[in-house]
């Protein structure tokens, strides 16, 4: 993976991340932590998109309000039926 100012470090070790959504629910999942802190990002973590998506998070939300908000808390995502 590329970021704005060059590579991230290796991705080989992994982690718990205990956080609470918008609802305050507890949420653990496990992603890939870096070997060294990124400059810049010292919590900086991988997640799966299949968790994101295990957890229904909004994904569009919280780049959304950076601009106006800062930074928020995850959002699940509206609930739709799917027809197939």
């Amino acid at each position: 993976m590329v970021i704005v100012y060059g590579n991230i470090p290796a991705q080989d070790r992994m982690g718990e991340l205990n956080f609470k959504d918008e609802d305050s629910t507890c949420i653990i999942i496990l992603c890939y932590v870096p070997n060294q802190s990124i400059k810049g990002h010292d919590n900086f973590v991988l997640i799966s998109n299949d968790t994101s998506d295990d957890i229904r998070t909004d994904i569009n939300y919280p780049s959304s309000m950076l601009r106006h908000a800062g930074i928020v808390l995850l959002r699940k995502a509206e609930q739709t039926a799917i027809s197939l």
